[in-house]
């Protein structure tokens, strides 16, 4: 079954894998990334095409080169493009503006493209997907942060090397081919990172370049690629021949607002990593530092000495200062014939824990660092001066980064078929069967419709809202490319259009061919009450325009449309590409009419 391609932006931020050789070690230049995969046929089927796609970028459109991908497993080609930043940043360089830069490019470009890679450093990639998970708001399209791995060398067992694409072993091209076919696939409406046929949570993995001390040096150079970790929480899709993603995992919207960026993030944070024999009054010097958000690394489960001044000088600054606890615990440790998970998470088993958390600190539970700073900085830019907003959202997961134990336990009836209860618009039995581990919410059936433009056809609001709340994608196509928004215009369901526009929904631009035929026959009509259906979706009626450049004011004249014209004025001076205006085809009519009732 072939399916409408899939369009995605590739961002090239930095990171050795746009990189190529030189005399002088491995250098960016620019271009080369797009010049080598548009070269390579798994990259990039055709090779002499001129096709561009459209991309905003600091207020300034481009037209990109155009790479596709052939047709996948899954039916699908993937058509994208390579946005390479005029500076390249080195990782370990990031800063808070590249990652508002980062965000502001999705943003600029969210409705023309399906999905979104970023290419990036691996050094502090942990803290770009971490801190993209939070300032991405109310998130439909899937994220992918993937880059070159860092291998090490056999001949010295702590001397690292950059593996760039253009070399004949490496990373490279399983990450961003992997990632391609994931973005193309599947909406993951989250923000993940992908290495080594492995897709994380964003906010949920560490770097560990070297991930196998404990082995030999062979067992080193065998799983060099596997330099991230995800030690408390599952992969998304885990290695395997085919890409099965555990959809009972990953995230889906749950609330009725259209996609967002945070741009505001603060850089009052830090972090302090206790140690026995730490003096208090150092962390009472940083404590009055005028930092507005602390993340306190501590042993074990989360205990610290047993020091009433320590106590002390953290209780009396929880009114200004957002403390939060997280273990120092090494969560991986490997062997030479297996892993040991080794999970880290804080819970108040014992008295200075329990303390801590009298003295105002909250508990980070499985947080990892980067997930906790980021956390912190992301809110702090929200709320700026809300201290008890805050503490109140680090206490909960927003973002699904870190596991809060529940009091009790929850049992579910078991699943039954979402299709049926769509069908039967029976919205309780729809509400159990979303606990399935296919997730069928968003996926298509055999007639080529998702669940959500299942309950559209079948003009059922309140199964669309049901479906809604509960995570079914407002992006998600159809077999033959529509949107859930398009299908609902087309069907004239003004209260199903405002609830899909709240959720973020808007048409792809694939559909909008077909939407100015809709349009342009609306006029023919003379059926203004279909115009305004489209409008109320988000079209701008007057920046249509046809392929010999006509727009609504042509049409109006060229068919006659005296409710449409009544609706819309003309406007008369537009010029079509034969260079007639409205009044051309007005006059041309009124002679036609003319001749007509001579005849």
């Amino acid at each position: 079954m072939t399916l409408p391609s899939t369009f995605v932006l590739c961002v090239y931020t930095g990171g050795t894998i746009g990189m190529e050789r030189s005399a002088n070690g491995y250098i960016p230049r620019a271009h080369y990334l797009e010049n080598y995969l548009a070269s390579v046929p798994s990259f990039n089927e055709s090779p002499y095409s001129n096709s561009t796609l459209r991309v905003l970028h600091k207020g300034e459109e481009r037209n990109l080169k155009k790479l596709s991908t052939p047709l996948n497993a899954y039916g699908r080609k993937v058509e994208y493009c390579i946005l390479e930043y005029d500076k390249l940043v080195d990782s370990s360089s990031i800063t808070h503006d590249d990652w508002v830069s980062m965000a502001t490019t999705i943003e600029d470009n969210y409705q023309w493209f399906d999905a979104f890679i970023i290419l990036h450093g691996t050094d502090s990639m942990a803290y770009t997907s971490s801190a993209l998970s939070y300032m991405l708001e109310n998130l439909g399209k899937t994220i992918i942060l993937t880059g070159s791995q860092v291998s090490l060398l056999l001949k010295c067992f702590l001397s690292t090397i950059q593996i760039p694409f253009s070399q004949l072993y490496n990373d490279a091209v399983n990450n961003l081919l992997g990632s391609l076919i994931i973005t193309g696939s599947f909406v993951i409406p989250e923000v993940s990172v992908y290495f080594n046929h492995t897709l994380f949570r964003g906010n949920r993995y560490s770097y560990a370049p070297f991930p196998s001390l404990m082995a030999s040096v062979t067992k080193i150079s065998s799983t060099a690629f596997s330099a991230f970790e995800s030690p408390n929480f599952p992969c998304l899709i885990p290695q395997s021949v085919t890409i099965n993603p555990k959809w009972h995992l990953i995230l889906r919207p749950q609330a009725l607002s259209p996609f967002r960026v945070q741009s505001v993030l603060s850089g009052a944070v830090a972090s302090l990593r206790l140690f026995p024999g730490m003096e208090v009054s150092m962390i009472s010097s940083l404590l009055s530092s005028g930092i507005k958000g602390l993340v306190l690394e501590t042993f074990g489960t989360g205990n610290t000495p047993q020091n009433n001044e320590l106590f002390k000088a953290m209780q009396d600054v929880k009114d200004r200062i957002v403390i939060v606890n997280c273990t120092q615990c090494n969560p991986i440790l490997f062997t030479k014939s297996e892993r040991l998970g080794k999970s880290g998470s804080v819970n108040a088993f014992y008295a200075s824990g329990i303390e801590l958390q009298r003295a105002g600190v909250l508990c980070g539970y499985d947080l990892t660092l980067e997930a906790a700073l980021t956390k912190l900085s992301y809110l702090l830019g929200k709320y700026p001066n809300d201290v008890s907003t805050i503490r109140k959202y680090m206490k909960n997961s927003i973002r699904g980064e870190m596991t809060i134990t529940q009091a009790t336990p929850r049992f579910r009836a078991p699943a039954q078929s979402l299709w049926e209860a769509v069908k039967a618009g029976d919205i309780e039995a729809a509400e159990s069967g979303t606990s399935v581990d296919e997730n069928e919410i968003n996926v298509l059936d055999e007639s080529g419709l998702t669940p959500l433009c299942l309950s559209i056809s079948l003009f059922d609001e309140p199964m669309v809202r049901k479906l809604l709340s509960l995570g079914a994608s407002v992006h998600l196509r159809t077999r033959t490319g529509h949107s859930p928004l398009f299908l609902a215009s087309e069907r004239g369901q003004n209260s199903i259009i405002q609830l899909l526009r709240s959720d973020g929904a808007h048409f792809h631009p694939e559909e909008m061919l077909f939407i100015i035929e809709k349009v342009k026959g609306a006029v023919k009509d003379d059926n203004v009450t279909a115009i305004k259906v489209w409008e109320l979706a988000g079209v701008e009626i007057r920046q249509l325009r046809d392929d010999e450049g006509r727009e609504i004011s042509h049409w109006i004249e060229i068919f006659g449309a005296r409710k449409v014209c009544e609706a819309w004025e003309s406007c008369e001076d537009k010029e079509d590409l034969w260079g007639h205006t409205p009044v051309f085809y007005k006059e041309r009519k009124l002679k036609e009419n003319a001749n007509r009732l001579k005849s």
